[in-house]
């Protein structure tokens, strides 16, 4: 199977607010992803999952390491090309929402197409936001607002977006972290669903079990290491 992403040799260092010796939040890591592929990354917190998710988002750049997207090295591209990449080619997912209050439930999932200009056509696009949104079962919600909205539904709402632009990877933090049990299971199984019907690459960042357990592959991330896992 193709390579959509490959991490050689990452380390990732933060200055110390009190010391001189930087931090080693990750260290010597490598991982490859397949296209297509479903992974979860689980490990206590403060362990580096969400850096590591901005690593391969090229939301941060690693202190030292290779990171390939399609075969490109991220580092050789400038910051609006990396900027281009992130719109076009990555979606991203977080355990707020991020949704613009005064925008509704369609012009929010429309607004990652906007720096996208005339190359994208804004009919077609308004076409699939609305197929998208019917069928994570908000289809009677186009022009509701967030406040109108439940937690899981803001989350569902926060997916669609993340996939407007047909984005080849999407890396999601903790995408179920501030929802209840149930509409925690509901978005796991939308997000499998969506990564089977859209073909599009998934890495989560979570530290429920049922969610990871719902993916290809676990790995566990701690002492700034990343390994391959099962869960018990």
């Amino acid at each position: 199977m193709d390579k959509l992403l490959q991490l050689e040799n990452i380390t990732k260092r933060f200055a110390h607010p009190s010391r001189p010796e930087e931090i080693t939040v990750l260290d010597g890591l490598s991982l490859e992803v397949s296209v297509g592929e479903t992974m979860a990354v689980v490990g206590p917190s403060g362990s580096g999952k969400s850096t590591l998710l901005n690593i391969m988002g090229a939301l941060e750049r690693p202190s030292g390491g290779t990171v390939r997207l399609d075969g490109r090295d991220l580092a050789d591209l400038g910051d609006q090309e990396l900027s281009r990449i992130r719109n076009r080619e990555i979606g991203f997912v977080f355990q707020l929402h991020y949704l613009l209050p005064q925008c509704t439930v369609l012009e929010n999932v429309r607004i990652p197409s906007i720096p996208l200009g005339r190359e994208a056509d804004q009919a077609a696009v308004r076409d699939r936001a609305v197929r998208l949104l019917e069928r994570v079962g908000l289809g009677e919600h186009l022009d509701h607002f967030p406040a109108q909205l439940s937690g899981g539904e803001l989350q569902r709402v926060a997916v669609v977006r993340a996939l407007i632009n047909q984005p080849r990877l999407l890396l999601a933090d903790e995408p179920t972290g501030s929802l209840d049990k149930e509409s925690s299971q509901n978005l796991g199984e939308i997000l499998v669903r969506l990564n089977r019907e859209e073909g599009t690459t998934l890495v989560v960042v979570t530290h429920s079990e049922e969610l990871a357990g719902l993916l290809d592959s676990v790995y566990r991330l701690e002492n700034g290491r990343l390994e391959k896992t099962t869960l018990t």
